[in-house]
Formats: C-alpha cells, sequence, structure tokens
C-alpha cells in the first residue's frame, strides 16, 4: 500500500496557504508529521481523509485517485481528527456499536468482537457499559482512538492522537500503534517529537505548509549536529535573552539552573557540547538554525 501528494497546495478564502506545493510518498508502517500548530499536518491529513479537496496537485491512495474515488478510500480509512464530538448520552459500547455499523460491520458476532477487543486494548473494559458523559478527557480520547480501529482499517490516520493523554495513557497508546502497524499505514501528526520518536519509522517536518525534512528518524537528529550544548549556570540568568542561542530545555537542580540549547558558538561559560536527540533536531530546523545551514 502507497499514499502519493504530487505538488500538492490548499489555498483558503482571503488566501490563506495551507499547505504549498506537498509532494510525498507514503508507505506502509508508521509514518509522522511533525510540526507546530498551523504547519499544515490537519489540512494535509484531511485531504488524505477525503474531507478537503486540493487546489491544485494529485494525491492517490493504493491507486485509487482523490477526490474522484474517495469512496473506495473511505472503506479502507479510519480516522482520528484533532476534534470531534462524541455522543455523551450512549454508553461506550453503544457508541462504538453504532459507528461499527456507520462503517458496514454487520455481523453481530464480528461488531461485538471487534468493540469487546479494542476497548480492552485501549483500557476502557471496565466501563464499557458507562455513559461516555461520564468519561475524563482522557478516556474520552481513547474512545476515540478506538472507534477509529473498528474495520481493521489499511488505513489510519491520527491527528495529535496524544493530546489529553496522561503519561501512562501515552505509553499504552505507542504501544498499541507499535502492535498494529503491520501491512497497514499509520500516520501519526503531531507537534510532540517523543510521540514520533516512540515508533515512526519515517517522518516529515512541515513548517509554514512545506516540507522542510523527509527522512529517517536520524536525519531530523542531525540537523543539530555540532549546534548543541549543555550548562550549568545560575538560576538568575536571563534564558529569554542568551545571544545566538535556541533554548531547548532548562532544569532547576541542587540550586543551579541546567541548561540544554542550540548554537552556533555559546555564549555561556563553561558550556559542553552534547549529543542531538530529535527535539534538539525539531527545533534546529524550525528555529532555522539546522547544522551547515548559511549564517
Amino acid at each position: 500500500m502507497e499514499i502519493h501528494l504530487d505538488n500538492v497546495t490548499k489555498v483558503y478564502r482571503r488566501g490563506a496557504k495551507a499547505l504549498d506545493g506537498v509532494t510525498l510518498d507514503i508507505q506502509s508502517g508508521v509514518f509522522g508529521l511533525l510540526g507546530p500548530n498551523g504547519a499544515g499536518k490537519s489540512t494535509m491529513m484531511k485531504m488524505i481523509a477525503t474531507l478537503v479537496v486540493p487546489t491544485s496537485g494529485h494525491i492517490s491512495v493504493d491507486n485509487y485517485t482523490l477526490p474522484a474515488q474517495q469512496n473506495e478510500v473511505r472503506r479502507m480509512l479510519g480516522y482520528l481528527p484533532q476534534e470531534y464530538g462524541l455522543f455523551n448520552n450512549l454508553t461506550a459500547y453503544e457508541l462504538m456499536d453504532y459507528i461499527a455499523l456507520m462503517k458496514g460491520i454487520g455481523n453481530d458476532k464480528q461488531r461485538r468482537d471487534d468493540i469487546n477487543r479494542l476497548l480492552d486494548w485501549v483500557g476502557l473494559n471496565d466501563v464499557i457499559h458507562h455513559r461516555v458523559g461520564s468519561f475524563s478527557g482522557g478516556m474520552k480520547q481513547r474512545l476515540a482512538i478506538a472507534q477509529a480501529l473498528l474495520g481493521s482499517p489499511r488505513l489510519l490516520i491520527l491527528d495529535e492522537p496524544t493530546a489529553g493523554l496522561d503519561p501512562e495513557e501515552r505509553l499504552r497508546f505507542r504501544n498499541l500503534i507499535n502492535r498494529i502497524s503491520v501491512d497497514r499505514i499509520v500516520i501519526l501528526s503531531t507537534h510532540i517529537v517523543s510521540d514520533v520518536a516512540a515508533g515512526c519509522q519515517r517522518l516529515v517536518v512541515l513548517n509554514h505548509g512545506r516540507i522542510m525534512l523527509e527522512g529517517e528518524l536520524d536525519a531530523l537528529k542531525r540537523c543539530a549536529d555540532g549546534i548543541t550544548w549543555e550548562a550549568q549556570v545560575d538560576p538568575g540568568i536571563d534564558t529569554e535573552h542568551l545571544p545566538g542561542a535556541v533554548m531547548v530545555s532548562s532544569q532547576r537542580r541542587d540550586g543551579s539552573l541546567y541548561l540544554r540549547f542550540l548554537a552556533k558558538e555559546p555564549s555561556i561559560s563553561g558550556a559542553v557540547p552534547a549529543s542531538p536527540d530529535l527535539e534538539d533536531g525539531y527545533m534546529a530546523l524550525i528555529s532555522g538554525m539546522r547544522a551547515g545551514a548559511a549564517s
């Protein structure tokens, strides 16, 4: 299975350009779509999910052309949008049963088995007959993930799927995605770098509607080669205005402040070089301080 985008552009009313000439191939496995809010990630997801038509360019999913063959694509699709609504007056089982019927799962036993299996996977088997309106935000998010998996879709699109999940729920979600990613495409759109690090084989970084990087995860790390630093400083230092630096993280420990930052040349005395990780590479790319880029 393969998804192909060829020079895809989307311009909304008043000239707002959400995507700008995106060309991309996506194969089976977990594919990460990373970028800040407003980068164009949701627009791309909606296009592949047949909800938005490109202004120009071409999209094909498993040799089906969009939007002409959108019904064929929808039959193989599981979709978790960034914003969704759930019927609070239904129980978890009733909601899943309703969506399964909408997806064409008519066999009662298959529907029942799928619902019980998926709610168990996402850790909601003990509240299966509780009303959705009584669920916490994290529980509703897990239920939304379960409904996207109904029917064993060959294409699974997850837009900011870990929003609202606590650390334990996020770990459960990542393990689940790794289990189900065999022989299907899972597109994971997020601005959380650790979500991509946990299971994606390849990724694209989008910003302002354009592809800034495409490749394996190590390619993102290399964006911060030679410009990643760590330093122990006085807690009173103004970390917002360090000349020529991009702050990645800061931690207070034992009366000191420990900084991790990006810079061509560190302006902090005693700074030592550090091996870059995905967060460093992402910050370098988005901030324009990519290793090897012209000053």
